[in-house]
Parts: structure tokens; sequence; C-alpha cells
């Protein structure tokens, strides 16, 4: 997991849905649920069908990482 956690560090500020997959080492469709499902927020850069998705890397690091419920002060 380390080799992970290293990549997510230096990478951009935002990344393609492909990107996302590779760098967590899931698949394309497992990012695409994500969104889909609001796990995982997504933000369409341009207008109509051909505009491009991109992910926050925050983002991916808060789904690798969660908070554990009731660990707050």
């Amino acid at each position: 997991m380390a080799a992970k956690d290293s990549a997510l560090t230096t990478a951009p500020t935002y990344v393609s849905m492909a990107e996302a997959a590779r760098m967590i080492g899931v698949s394309r469709v497992t990012i695409h649920k994500r969104v889909r499902d609001g796990e995982l927020p997504a933000f369409r850069v341009g207008t109509g069908r051909g505009a491009a998705v991109r992910i926050k890397v925050s983002d991916l690091e808060a789904l690798l990482h969660p908070i554990a419920a009731g660990t707050a002060d």
C-alpha cells in the first residue's frame, strides 16, 4: 500500500477516471460506480457528452483512508 500512498502524494490535483483507477489499483468501472453512487465526488470539465470528468486526488485519499466513526473528539 505504501507505493499507492506515495503515488497519491506526488500526483496532480485532478486526475481522470482512468488515472484515478490506476493510482489506487482498481478498475475504471469501480471508479465510475463510486462516482455514480456519490461515494467519490467528480467534476465535469467542458460541456456536452464529450466533457472530461476529473477527480480530486484529495478525494481519492479520503476514499482510501476514511475517518473511523466514533473517533472524533
